[in-house]
């Protein structure tokens, strides 16, 4: 059989050496993204990116009797960074990467793989997957049933995900904990029951500012990667101010923005979900309290929300306050700067059903359609409601009774 007795390369940001036989060798490379890119900036233009850091790698393998091989494979990235317009800083002082894998294989393929585990470890951060049973097909189109469990801190593990989940606008932390299996090939994912923990769970943006101590995710489904398409028979979320199971839920990820639809079934509270608009160092003047529970037939569509719903409200009310005066070069906290809460109104049981739309970019809710009963008034109206989370201005026609 074919004898390496060795294997060299090397060049300016990089080298290769290896050694051994179709029975047993050693393969190691290592490399210097510094030196890369100031070598690629002969040719390529990498204004505004920044990559940086430093990689090694080994590789082990050896066949025994019966055509039974082991292979295994060890990679370290110190002092990595990765910045580019349009990305979340991407940074790793010493990710470790592990894998290992048996199986049969002749003097030309490998022909299964029947046990292969993989590791990567940076940090805090953990991912560990196994295969779940022997795989034959090794081509792009062959699917991997893997469990698999992952921990760590969401503002590290963001960046590396960042090609599959849109971020662009929000900073987001916290600590995740995911543990689940599925099939997972190029194209697709069949994912098995996975359960998804988030605690202390933070994510800001310009409109929004959500803070919640436990997130807990359970789905089912199918994720279409060349699609970014999920489907999910049965979905629940539960969390301190909202919590809703949804059936049937598509949910699609494109250039154009987020598109859901689904049946959903729902329990809210009123004055967290308040809480959450806006951004902290602008304290709101007004917010709802109440407990919501109800159902949807649901969809989103580039933003835009369209909805056929029931709702039951207990304890609806609305409250407001004022914000304090700021004397002139005092910096006033968002906590200092505003007045208690003044309930002007409240009902004790509200009913809602109707069909709408709700646009967040414009900040607007439509109403095709829309009954409200309550033990004060009994309300069917058409309209819109503008400026939602601030003045609420409201063009309504119907009849009260």
């Amino acid at each position: 059989g074919i004898v390496i007795d060795r294997l060299s390369g090397k060049s300016s940001f990089a080298t290769l050496q290896g050694q051994g036989t179709l029975e047993a060798g050693t393969l190691t490379a290592n490399a210097d993204l510094d030196k890369l890119v100031a070598e690629l900036g002969r040719f390529v233009d990498w204004t505004g990116i920044d990559l940086a850091g430093k990689l090694d790698s080994e590789v082990q393998w050896q066949r025994g009797p019966a055509s039974a091989f082991t292979a295994v494979a060890d990679a370290r990235v110190q002092n990595f960074q990765l910045a580019a317009p349009g990305l979340l800083p991407w940074q790793e002082q010493n990710l470790q990467i592990h894998a290992e894998a048996k199986g049969q294989a002749d003097s030309t393929n490998i022909q299964q793989i029947s046990q292969a585990e993989f590791q990567v470890l940076s940090g805090s951060d953990k991912l560990f997957a196994k295969l779940q049973q022997p795989v034959s097909n090794l081509s792009t189109t062959g699917s991997w049933p893997l469990a698999y469990t992952l921990e760590g801190d969401l503002a590290t593990w963001l960046p590396r995900l960042q090609s599959f989940v849109p971020l662009a606008g929000w900073q987001i932390s916290g600590d995740i904990v995911a543990e689940g299996g599925g099939e997972f090939s190029t194209v697709r994912a069949a994912i098995a029951p996975t359960k998804v923990t988030l605690k202390e769970f933070v994510a800001a943006s310009q409109e929004y500012y959500i803070r919640e101590p436990k997130v807990v995710l359970e789905t089912a489904g199918t994720l279409d990667l060349e699609k970014r398409l999920f489907t999910s028979s049965s979905t629940t979320f539960a969390s301190s101010a909202l919590a809703f199971r949804a059936d049937e839920l598509k949910a699609a990820f494109g250039s154009e923005g987020v598109s859901l639809s689904g049946h959903v079934e729902y329990r809210a509270k009123l004055e967290v979900l308040s809480s959450f608009l806006g951004a902290p160092q602008y304290p709101r003047t007004w917010q709802f309290g109440g407990d919501v529970v109800g159902g949807a037939d649901a969809a989103m569509q580039n933003g835009m929300v369209q909805a056929n719903f029931t709702t039951e409200i207990e304890n609806l009310s609305y409250a407001s306050r004022t914000s304090a005066a700021r004397p002139a070069g005092v910096a006033v906290s968002p906590a200092a700067a505003t007045a208690q809460w003044q309930v002007a109104w409240s009902e004790p049981k509200v009913t809602l059903s109707g069909e709408g739309s709700f646009d967040p970019k414009q900040d607007k809710l439509e109403l095709r359609s829309a009954r409200l009963d309550s033990a004060a008034l009994a309300l069917a109206a058409a309209g819109k409601v503008e400026q939602v989370s601030g003045q609420c201005l409201t063009a309504l026609a119907g009849e009260i009774n």
